[in-house]
């Protein structure tokens, strides 16, 4: 049985290391922000609250499950992660839809139509929650498929 003390440090670790890999994938996600060709000085703070909203949908929940298990990590990355678990699928098409719906947001940025909505990070933002957002759309027809044993995902067909 543990004792009070025991379970406090035990939270408190599992905390200090989630804050810290929370803290790393914030400045991996603004670093690569920076390589995909965002001002390096001119908006750093922009960048930075960019890179933190971006860390909360798509490594946010990796953490919480990962951890620090860097071979989970490793086999996301490389697409080999078991996808027959729901969990599975559901961390890697939340993770993948968030950067490649923040990537497409930056589409409209070079346009030259001065839109307030096309200043930096907004598109960029704005594309990370769209992604996520379809993810969570794609995730509850895979759902609703399987839980309902649909031969189709379109349900009148």
């Amino acid at each position: 049985m543990l004792l009070i003390s025991e379970v406090i440090f035990l939270v408190s670790k599992n905390i200090f290391t989630a804050i810290f890999c929370f803290a790393f994938g914030c400045l991996l996600v603004h670093t690569f922000i920076i390589f995909y060709g965002a001002p390096v000085l001119d908006y750093i703070w922009e960048t930075a609250l960019c890179a933190l909203h971006l860390t909360t949908l798509g490594i946010l929940p990796l953490i919480c499950i990962f951890g620090m298990d860097t071979e989970k990590y490793a086999q996301l990355l490389s697409f080999e992660l078991d996808l027959q678990t729901f969990q599975n699928l559901k961390l890697t098409i939340g993770f993948y839809s968030t950067f490649i719906g923040a990537w497409l947001g930056a589409i409209p940025i070079p346009l030259d139509w001065d839109r307030i909505w096309q200043k930096w990070p907004i598109p960029i933002v704005v594309g990370g929650y769209v992604g996520y957002a379809s993810s969570i759309i794609v995730l509850l027809f895979i759902y609703l498929k399987n839980a309902f044993k649909w031969k189709s995902i379109f349900i009148f067909v």
